[in-house]
């Protein structure tokens, strides 16, 4: 994931009146940004990268054409489950740290419903948007961008 840390927002792109945290992730990590007014800067990371087995672990080298083959990844769903908690754990503290007012979702749509399912509920009426897009390895400029474009804001939530 490699996204600029900080921006000058384009005047077409300055739409954030309020703090606004958008969280860029894919099945790996996420990038955790803050936009406000003109600018928008990373304010945190997180990942959690797949294991992958060792050849004592279970993987094996073919001498006939010098492949190696390893099994799957272990536990991916454990891992995918992990992420998720880490994901809303990370949204939940930064909402209150930097007191954002809405929080817009940059991920495919399954890893978006895990993290959106337990969120508490004061955080997720934050929630204003959701782009369920692979957009991990965009540049910042585009995917504030599509998200503006592409994804109306969500209807207030009833409390």
């Amino acid at each position: 994931m490699t996204l600029q840390k900080n921006m000058q927002l384009p005047q077409d792109l300055q739409h954030f009146s309020v703090p606004t945290l958008i969280v860029v992730g894919d099945s790996v990590g996420a990038k955790f940004f803050l936009a406000g007014g003109d600018a928008v800067e990373e304010v945190d990371a997180v990942s959690l990268p797949r294991e992958t087995s060792s050849d004592s672990e279970g993987s094996f080298n073919n001498v006939d054409t010098g492949r190696s083959n390893a099994p799957e990844p272990k536990d991916e769903e454990e891992r995918l489950h992990r992420l998720v908690h880490l994901y809303q754990e990370k949204i939940e503290e930064l909402i209150r740290h930097h007191d954002a007012a809405e929080v817009c979702l940059v991920m495919n749509a399954e890893l978006a419903h895990g993290v959106t399912h337990h969120l508490p509920g004061d955080v997720l009426p934050k929630i204003t948007r959701e782009l369920h897009h692979d957009m991990a390895k965009s540049g910042l400029e585009e995917i504030i961008r599509k998200l503006l474009q592409d994804t109306p804001p969500f209807l207030p939530k009833n409390p």
